[in-house]
């Protein structure tokens, strides 16, 4: 029997499985690899159980370094609306919108 009791390994399942970015499930199946596994076109699936207690504290550190890790990172800036008007409240008209204009001007005297 491990360290590790079947309570520990089902929360450590669970923060796997919250888990949302492609390179961590890279580097978590670089951590199991050595470990017996098996895979299908659904996925790859491992049995906790069969790991030894050293695995599991290998994904132990690479779960709270990552966790530390994304908490570091700096949250995206917003992206900012900027309208087609200016200070004076006057509307700017992109060119296309200015071609459209003049066409619809030009058929009108045209008539």
């Amino acid at each position: 029997m491990g360290k590790y009791n079947n309570d520990f390994k089902k929360k450590l399942v669970s923060k796997l499985e919250e888990l949302k970015d492609k390179d961590d499930y890279v580097n978590i199946f670089n951590i199991i690899s050595s470990n017996d596994y098996s895979s299908n076109s659904n996925g790859i699936f491992f049995n906790l159980n069969a790991f030894s207690d050293e695995v599991i504290e290998t994904l132990v550190d690479y779960l709270n370094e990552s966790k530390v890790q994304k908490e570091k990172e700096p949250e995206p800036e917003p992206i900012v609306y900027t309208t087609y008007c200016n200070e004076k409240g006057l509307f700017k008209v992109s060119n296309q919108d200015k071609q459209i204009m003049n066409n619809m001007k030009n058929r009108q005297i045209s008539v």
